[in-house]
Parts: structure tokens; C-alpha cells; sequence
């Protein structure tokens, strides 16, 4: 075995993924066959290219290999043929990977770009942070810290941190804002992308989309010159690569640089330092906004607790209301009652001929209330008659 024996275990892994001797698998590296070779493929053939230091160790078997040499070996004699072998795979992974990089860069910069956009133009955001400022400069009162003009974003969350023994500084603002303004059931939607634009970071941005230009750089510095047959299928590949790939850099590298003047423009209307990532600007937003809404669901889970509480004390004073109601006056009450049921006693004789006697008497006071009210009603009907003077 002339190479390494865990170089030469890794390369015979990578090869179990082909089905296919190695002259057709060289013929489908020349050709830039896709149908035959999937992408993770040449990822996996990249990876494991034969270095020139390998290839001139078995350079002397190119000819007539042994029947002794190992997989990995075999392998390489096979390859080492292929011009440019390295760069060759190198430049099909990144034509073949290029369509789909772009792409998410491509999403990335529309989501922060939308996100600047609706930070930006939400009314809802701004009428909020107006109402902060104004809560803030109330409580500083006299004091240094007040009659300010502006605050960092970063204050936002540090309502949370003031507090009396009930509630936290950003509970009441939310409970002021609930109470005395639309502002809260939509402030989240109105800043939809804000969440997502926190998970990007425009230098990350940046550097895909430069990795992008660097690959397809390198394709074009070292598969265009005239030691490329024209006619050969992956020169042809190349060439109808580059033109479109070009073009299409170049759009996204303009709604890059779009992007990085609005948020520039939109740290510069909040008063923020130019140097703000825009992941930790977009992540303050979002964890207002998370506290603001917890703030709120909490507020609501109090006044459900409080609203319950209060019905249910209106309850028990109903309820003792009635247990101290007196249904003759004596000692035949509803509590009297609620007691001998308990007990039994009251099914007793003495028990029921008592309720009895006492629901006659209360009969007998209804009846005669009756007849005093239709006493009263016909002498007010009766009006007297006046008499007549005649004059003659």
C-alpha cells in the first residue's frame, strides 16, 4: 500500500458511493454528467481529490497498474489524467450549489430590507416609543435624567426591571397603552419580519455573497484561457455558466448595497451608533416585543384572577345575606333550616307542624297586604263631586 492507510480507508468510503468502474466515473468527471454524479457527489469527490503530491507518487503506474494495488490507489491512477482535476471539481460544486446560495442570499437581503422598511414606517412603533419617552420623562420628574429627548433602544427592556410589589414599570405601561390606545393587538403584525431579520446578520450576508463572486472568479481566471478546448463539455459548461451567474451577482450585490443604506438610514433615525450590528438592533425590537406581549397576557390573566375573586366575594355576601334572612322572626330561619336538613331533625314532627304554622302566618300576611292595597286603590278612585252654583 503506497498511500496512508486512513487516507486510503477515507477514499474507498468515498468511493462506495459510486456504482461504476473508474474509467466511466473519470468520463463522467469530464463531461460534467449530473445525471450520472448528484451534487453531494462532487462535494464528496472534492473532498477528496488527489493532491499532486499523490498523484506523482503513482504517476510511475499510470501506464500498466499492478493488479496489488489497493481501491484508493487504483483510483487515483484512473483521475490523475483529468486536467485541473482540484479545480475542475471544485468549479462544478460551486455552478451546481450556485443557483440555491444565491438564492438564500438573495432572501436574506429581502427580509432585513423589509424589516428596515417596516421598523421604519410603523406608526403603531412610533406612537409607542412616544408614549415611553413621555412615561420616562414623567417619573425622572426635576431630576437630571429628565426632559429628555430621545432614549436607546436598549432601555426598552429595562422596564422590566422597574417594579413596586404588584407590578413591573412595563406592565403599566402596557395596561396604559391597552386601556387608552389601539396600539397593542397589532403591533407584532405590523412588524412581522422583525423576528427573522434578528436571525440575520448583514456582515454574514456580505461575506456569502463575496464567497459567491470569489468562486465564480476563480472559474472564470482558470477555465477561460486558451488551453481550454471550446468544444470540450465542460468548458461549454463553464462558459454558459459565468455569463448568467455574472449578471445575477451583480442584481443582488446592488440590493445589498441598498440594503446596508437603509439600515445605516434607519440606526441614524433612531439615534443609534452607525456601528449597531443589525442582528443585535433587530434582536432588541423583537425582545420588546416578546416582553410586550407577555406583559399584556400577563395583565389579562391578573384581571381574569381579579374579576373571579370579586364574583366570587359578591357571591359569599350573597350567600350570607340570605343565610341570615328570617322567615317568621323567630328562630325558624333559612340558616335554622339549612342546619336541621343536615341533621334530620328536620323531618321531625315538631319541625314540620312549625313550617306549617309559619307558612300560614306568612299566607295570612300576604293575603291581608292584598286586601289593604285594594283598599287603598278604591278610596283614591273615589273623588268627590262638587257642587253647582246656578246664578240668575
Amino acid at each position: 500500500m503506497l498511500l496512508e492507510s486512513k487516507r486510503s480507508n477515507n477514499i474507498c468510503i468515498m468511493l462506495s458511493r459510486f456504482n461504476m468502474p473508474f474509467d466511466e466515473l473519470k468520463e463522467a468527471i469530464m463531461n460534467a454528467d449530473s445525471k450520472k454524479i448528484s451534487l453531494e457527489d462532487v462535494q464528496a469527490l472534492a473532498q477528496f481529490a488527489p493532491t499532486p503530491d499523490e498523484m506523482e507518487l503513482l504517476k510511475p503506474y499510470s501506464e500498466n497498474p499492478p493488479p496489488n494495488l489497493a481501491k484508493a490507489e487504483r483510483y487515483i491512477v484512473a483521475v490523475s489524467s483529468i486536467p485541473r482535476l482540484a479545480s475542475r471539481l471544485n468549479a462544478w460544486e460551486i455552478k451546481r450549489s450556485f443557483k440555491k446560495k444565491l438564492g438564500e442570499v438573495n432572501e436574506s437581503v429581502r427580509i432585513v430590507s423589509e424589516a428596515c422598511e417596516q421598523v421604519r414606517c410603523s406608526s403603531k412603533l412610533e406612537k409607542v416609543l412616544a408614549i415611553v419617552l413621555a412615561l420616562g420623562n414623567y417619573l425622572n420628574g426635576n431630576t437630571p435624567r429628565g426632559a429628555a429627548w430621545g432614549f436607546k433602544l436598549n432601555s426598552l427592556i429595562k422596564m422590566l426591571d422597574v417594579r413596586n410589589s404588584r407590578m413591573s414599570l412595563l406592565h403599566y405601561f402596557v395596561s396604559i397603552v391597552s386601556d387608552r390606545y389601539s396600539l397593542h393587538s397589532d403591533l407584532r403584525v405590523d412588524l412581522g419580519l422583525v423576528e427573522t431579520a434578528s436571525k440575520e446578520t448583514v456582515t454574514a450576508i456580505e461575506s456569502d455573497l463575496n464567497s459567491l463572486k470569489s468562486g465564480v472568479s476563480m472559474i472564470q481566471s482558470t477555465f477561460t484561457d486558451a488551453n481550454e478546448s471550446p468544444t470540450e463539455p465542460f468548458h461549454r459548461m463553464v462558459i454558459g455558466f459565468l455569463g448568467p451567474a455574472t449578471l445575477e451577482l451583480s442584481v443582488v450585490s446592488q440590493k445589498l448595497d441598498s440594503l446596508k443604506s437603509s439600515y445605516r438610514s434607519l440606526l441614524k433615525y433612531f439615534g443609534e451608533d452607525e456601528n449597531v450590528p443589525s442582528e443585535e438592533f433587530f434582536g432588541t425590537l423583537y425582545g420588546f416585543l416578546v416582553a410586550f406581549e407577555g406583559a399584556k397576557n400577563e395583565n389579562l390573566r391578573r384581571q381574569a384572577v381579579a374579576k373571579k375573586a370579586k364574583l366570587e366575594e359578591k357571591r359569599k355576601r350573597f350567600a350570607a345575606s340570605v343565610m341570615n334572612v328570617k322567615t317568621n322572626g323567630d328562630e325558624g330561619s333559612i340558616g335554622n333550616l339549612y342546619s336541621e336538613l343536615k341533621t334530620g331533625a328536620a323531618y321531625s314532627p315538631k319541625a314540620i307542624e312549625r313550617r306549617q304554622s309559619s307558612y300560614k302566618i306568612m299566607n295570612q300576611r300576604k293575603l291581608m297586604a292584598i286586601k289593604e292595597r285594594g283598599a287603598l286603590k278604591r278610596r283614591l278612585s273615589v273623588t268627590p263631586r262638587r257642587s253647582c252654583v246656578h246664578i240668575k
